[in-house]
């Protein structure tokens, strides 16, 4: 967590919709779909941003498979 989302007010241990979208390296339309499916569900908001817990937003991006291109 950086000292920008300390100061923010974001509680410890939550990350908002835009940094969780850098985490996942995704747009924020497909994580629109992560959350639309129930694979992440936010826990909360802070001026109109979803919040997540950090460990499910790790969880999702150690379940993601690179997408490999088939030759």
């Amino acid at each position: 967590m950086t000292i920008s989302e300390v100061q923010l007010g974001i509680p410890e241990g939550m990350v908002d919709s835009h940094t969780a979208v850098e985490m996942l390296n995704i747009s924020h339309n497909n994580l629109r779909q992560l959350v639309w499916r129930k694979i992440l569900v936010p826990t909360g908001r802070y001026k109109r941003k979803s919040l997540f817990n950090i460990t499910d937003v790790e969880r999702v991006k150690a379940l993601r498979k690179p997408y490999i291109p088939s030759a």
